[in-house]
């Protein structure tokens, strides 16, 4: 039986679990961060630092600091 093991991420985190039963897939999701890197969609991990920048700006156009 030839395995194959399907990586998405650079890290192994995310990855396509091998064939198994009902728990072994819903222990395999709950492993996973509940937010996900930007590895997983094939983003540079600076990704989270630009979305980070973003929404902050965001924010402070819909909820200016108060002079």
């Amino acid at each position: 039986m030839l395995l194959i093991f399907v990586r998405f991420s650079d890290s192994g985190t995310y990855y396509a679990p091998a064939k198994g039963d009902y728990e072994s897939y819903v222990d395999y999701i709950r492993d996973l961060p509940l937010i996900p890197h930007p590895e997983v969609f094939g983003l540079h991990e600076n990704a989270d630092i630009t979305k980070d920048q973003k929404e902050t700006q965001e924010v402070n156009i819909c909820h200016p600091p108060n002079t």
